[in-house]
This record gives C-alpha cells, structure tokens and sequence, in this order.
C-alpha cells in the first residue's frame, strides 16, 4: 500500500490515525501535517465507500509532487508517524507492560540435559508480566554507541524501549546494548504499518498486552542465575535423570573394572605354565571313571556301554580346545555328553540341532560348572588383533572338529551368523567317523602336537591345513587321471568308429561298381565319387590308393606288385 494513514494533528501536536479523524472533517479541514516532511495533508474518501487515507496538499507539495521536501513517501511517513505516536503514549503515561521473563537451562549454566527432558521441564520465571510505572521518560536519548526509541527511569533502574515497525534491532545495536547493560523492550507494531490503529487501541497494547512485546535484553544478576540453576537442579525430573545417569556412570565404571580383571585373569591363565597346571587339575582318570559309572544309567546311558566295554572314550570326546576350561570340568565329561546327546544317542539318523543350544545344554540339563569369568569378549593374549569369547567359541570348535570326520555337517553357512545354522547329524549309534581318512589324521595330528599348549586351537589348525593341502592335490592328481583315461577311451572309440565306418563306405561302393566294364578306356567313380580300378594279375577291383600303377579302368595293385618283386628276388 502506498498510501498515508497517520498524520500529526497541528492543534495539539498528537500523531492520528485516519480512523480518529471526523468524517464530517473533509480536505484540509483535518488540519494535519505529515509526520515526516511537515507537509499539510488533506483527508480523503471520507464517504465510506472506499478506504480513508491521507495525502499531501497540492499547494504544499514541490514540482516532483511529493511532499515539501522532496523526499517524503508513505511508506517513511507511516514508519515515523507510528514511531511518533507509541513514544507520545510512553512518555504521557509513564507506563508499560512487560512480559515476563524466563531464564532457559542455557542460561542457567545447564547444558547436558537431554532434550527430552529438557522438554519435560517448566521454565524458571525470573519476571511476571507487570505492568511497569515509571518516574520519568526521555526520548531518543543517546547513550553509549545507540538511541532507544523511549528510556523509561524505575526505582528498579532504566528500561529502554524500541519500537518495531519495519526494521527490528538488529545485532550490532543487540551488543551495544548488553554492554550498556540495561533491560530493553522491544513493541512489535509491524502489524499497524499498513493498517491504521486508533490511539487508543495503541494505548492499550503498551499498558496491558503483552502478545506484541519480547525481551531484547534482560540483565541477569548472579544470584538470579544461581536461583535458577537451583530451581532446575531440585526438579523432580532432572533429579531422576541426575540420579540414573550417575548409576549408569557407576555401572559402566564397574563393567571397566570387571573387564579388566577378567582380561587380567586370560592373561595369567594363557601363560604357559598356568595353562598347563589349569589342565592339570581337571584332569582326572580316577574322577572320570567315577563320573561314567555314577551317569552309565542316565545321561550316557547309549555311549555309557561303549565305555563300559572299553574302558576307554573314542579319540573324539578327547579333543583339547584352547579356552576348554570355561567348563570345570575334564573335557571329556562335556565333549561325550555332547556327542552323546546330539549324535550317538539320537534316536532318528539325519537329525538336526542348532549349535547355539550346546551351552545351556551342559548348563542347564547337566549342570555342568562354568567359570563365568572366562564367558565373555576378552583380548586374547596370543594374538591381540582376536577376541575370545570362550562361551561359544570353546563349543564351536568341537563341532568343526566333528564336522572335519563326517558326524555332522552344516546347513547353509553364512558369514553373518554360522553358529546359527543347523547341523544335520549324518550317523548316529555308532563311533566309527563316517570320513576314516580325515579321522586317521585328525589322530595323528593330536599326537604331534603339545596338546597343553594354550595355543592348541592354532597349532593343530596348521597341521590340518597342510592335510587339507595334501588332500587337494591327491584329489587334483585322481581327478587328472581319471579324466586322461576318459579322454583315452574315448580317442580308441573314435578310432574303432572311423575305421567300421571307412570299411562300410569301401563294401559298399565295391558293391556299387561292380557291374560296370573295367576293360573299357574309361575311368570308374563310385557313389561317394572315389575312383576304382581293377587289377591286371588278380582281376579284383580295389580303390585307387591300393593301386601301383594304373591306366583307366586297368592297373597294377600293391599285393601283385610286391609278389613279383619278391618272385624275382629268389
């Protein structure tokens, strides 16, 4: 809109609106000038009919048509007027009504809170909405580096006061202000720039509202910031949230400090020597023996008679696993419970079980001990880019070493998560390992390595490494073989074939040119278009490639030709 709505009233000095004016009060008879350029204005559409505005009188407007100094237009003149008008209300009355003012967590010195709690938290009111009475009021008084539109002087102190029409405070004046260090209030009118509001209406959103109204600046003094700060701190929800977090702190610091010791404690049981006394002392024939007697009617009942008959386990409940001692026990009491739970007793052949049931299994139906300590992720000091977790690991490994002499085998293994694929149980009720050759070596290999090394897992890896290297190249050599004798046969085949296939050819086109007249002087085809010619000396007919010399129909063979040479010899 480019039109002008306020104008200063020449009578009293007020700044009006076009709404205050009469409508009986036409043309110059308003008696206003502009706010801006001090031009006289006249008010117009006063019939109702359109929207009122002000405009320059005719008379007092320069050549270009603007207002008397050249430089006037409605947009400024508006601004100022409004301006004008809110400053004339402030120091008439001497009053303002301010918002009120709260202190943020920010400010308080919290900043480690949550939003979500955050959220959850009334804010501290450091000043209610009030209405402000002021002893004295100046107008656009300079101070350090800016001009407030109003300075309105309390008991309480100075209050400065901007009003916003079209352009807001803007940041350099923001900091010139907080140097100052006084409280500013800032009036929003945007609202009125291009709609006119009475002055009374004004009036009331400087003494009553505070919808239009925020803090530029609100000088904080220590003891209010410490105020709030505790305000926040005794809230019941930053209490909780306070009291939880410091007992995750502890329980973090606790899970540190049981991490170590148990990391410490890998460390002192994979030296060596304690590796092999840990052993050690477990390892118990007299304890064993006792064991499979006490459990030949229950848990082994199946394997318990193989033992019973023996007096020894199979090679492959005897497996030494690096880590074994998870289990406080011989290993041959959990790796026979295993087999037999899962593979010897198994009632139906091809059965199948998930790997990731083994442990509880020993835990929870057989009672086996475990040393907890040891069944969690912990460094493992002969290698450190590893990590063991001996409560799967331990297990594992005894199913890849069954799985390697053909008891089982695994289902679909993914790299994601192989130690929850299914195992397919390929023999049961038996202890013969259904691959003999992998299980010969297996043997071999657990009696050239030191089987108390804490290393084991390692060492008897590389060993089967080099078998399955040997066994490939066996296999490569089999394969080789068997493939250069196919092709072998094969070539003989197609030479037998060729060769019946080139008599049955030679038959039958003998046959054929058997009824034309050789002695005629004229040369012979058959139906495959090979020539023929018959023999002087034995009178047969024969291909031309059996043929010494020849003429037409006629010539001399090779059988007739080395008996004459040979006739002649003797």
């Amino acid at each position: 809109m480019n039109e002008l709505i306020y104008g200063i009233r020449n009578a009293d000095g007020k700044t009006v609106s076009i709404d205050e004016i009469p409508v009986d009060t036409p043309g110059l008879s308003c008696d206003c000038v502009c706010a801006f350029c001090g031009g006289d204005l006249q008010a117009c559409s006063l019939n109702g009919k359109v929207r009122r505005y002000f405009r320059h009188h005719v008379d007092s407007r320069d050549d270009s048509g603007s207002g008397g100094n050249g430089t006037c237009n409605a947009e400024t003149a508006n601004e100022t007027a409004l301006h004008q008008m809110a400053k004339e209300i402030i120091a008439e009355e001497k009053k303002v009504f301010v918002p009120s003012k709260n202190i943020s967590l920010q400010e308080a010195g919290i900043s480690d809170l949550p939003s979500e709690i955050a959220r959850q938290i009334p804010c501290y009111e450091r000043q209610k909405a009030v209405l402000i009475e002021g002893q004295s009021v100046e107008l656009e008084k300079h101070l350090d580096g800016f001009t407030p539109d109003a300075v309105v002087r309390t008991s309480r102190g100075e209050l400065l006061i901007e009003v916003f029409v079209r352009h807001r405070v803007d940041a350099e004046k923001e900091e010139k202000v907080k140097k100052y260090g006084a409280a500013m209030l800032e009036i929003d009118l945007s609202d009125y720039a291009e709609t006119p509001i009475h002055r009374d209406k004004l009036r009331e959103i400087i003494e009553s509202g505070d919808q239009q109204k925020k803090w530029i600046f609100y000088p904080l003094s220590e003891k209010a910031l410490q105020n709030a700060y505790q305000y926040y701190e005794n809230n019941g929800v930053v209490k909780k949230y306070r009291a939880e977090l410091e007992e995750k702190k502890k329980k973090e610091q606790r899970e540190r400090e049981e991490r170590v010791r148990r990391n410490n404690k890998i460390q002192h049981l994979f030296d060596p020597t304690n590796y092999t006394m840990e052993l050690n002392r477990f390892r118990d024939d007299d304890v064993f023996a006792e064991t499979y007697g006490k459990w030949h009617r229950g848990h082994w009942y199946h394997f318990g008679k193989y033992f019973q008959k023996h007096r020894s386990v199979p090679f492959f409940v005897d497996i030494p696993i690096a880590g074994e001692m998870v289990f406080q026990c011989d290993r041959r009491i959990w790796q026979s419970l295993l087999f037999n739970r899962f593979i010897y007793g198994r009632k139906e052949i091809e059965a199948k079980f998930s790997t990731e049931s083994l442990f509880d299994c020993l835990v929870n139906d057989y009672a086996v001990g475990v040393d907890y300590d040891l069944t969690y992720k912990l460094d493992n000091p002969l290698h450190e880019e590893d990590v063991l977790r001996l409560r799967r690991d331990v297990v594992e490994r005894y199913i890849h070493y069954l799985e390697i002499i053909g008891f089982i085998i695994t289902e679909n293994p993914t790299w994601r998560n192989k130690q929850a694929c299914w195992k397919t149980v390929q023999a049961n009720k038996t202890i013969v390992p259904p691959n003999k050759e992998a299980a010969n070596y297996l043997q071999t290999v657990l009696k050239s390595v030191d089987l108390r090394s804490p290393d084991i897992d390692r060492l008897i890896a590389e060993k089967l490494d080099v078998f399955y290297e040997e066994k490939i190249q066996k296999d490569l050599a089999t394969r080789e073989a068997a493939e250069r004798e196919a092709e072998e046969k094969a070539h003989l085949e197609r030479i037998k074939q060729e060769a019946e296939e080139e008599l049955r050819l030679y038959n039958s086109g003998l046959e054929y040119v058997q009824k034309f007249n050789f002695d005629e002087n004229k040369i012979i085809f058959d139906q495959y278009n090979r020539r023929w010619v018959q023999c002087v000396f034995c009178n047969k007919i024969k291909r031309l490639c059996e043929m010494d010399s020849y003429e037409y129909g006629k010539g001399e063979c090779h059988d007739c030709r080395k008996n004459k040479i040979e006739n002649s010899e003797v």
